[in-house]
């Protein structure tokens, strides 16, 4: 119970962590190409399980489909490093952590 609390713990020092830096890294870098570097580090990261596991054969017809959910975070993670030129990072950890609330009712 107590490993659980601390993974938690540590994962949220993580994610306030990253506003603190993305708000440094905005004011220097275009926001494209800061969401570029994001993508092509997880794709980097995650290619290996990807292609060692059993998905490998289905890749080329799930390929499209995620594209256009890729399409949809990119325009997110744009739209976040850009939204520090004009704000703080706690709001816009505000907004980052409403997001999921606003999702759900509007789904509802």
């Amino acid at each position: 119970m107590i490993k659980r609390h601390l993974l938690t713990m540590l994962a949220t020092g993580i994610v306030a962590g990253s506003f603190l830096a993305s708000e440094e890294l905005a004011q220097i870098i275009n926001p494209l190409s800061l969401t570029l570097l994001r993508f092509v580090g997880a794709s980097l990261i995650l290619s290996p399980i990807l292609l060692k596991s059993k998905w490998r054969k289905s890749l080329w017809s799930l390929l499209p489909r995620a594209l256009v959910i890729s399409l949809f975070y990119a325009l997110f993670f744009i739209a976040h490093f850009e939204s520090f030129k004009t704000t703080t990072a706690l709001n816009t950890g505000a907004l980052f952590t409403l997001m999921p609330f606003l999702t759900a009712l509007l789904s509802i």
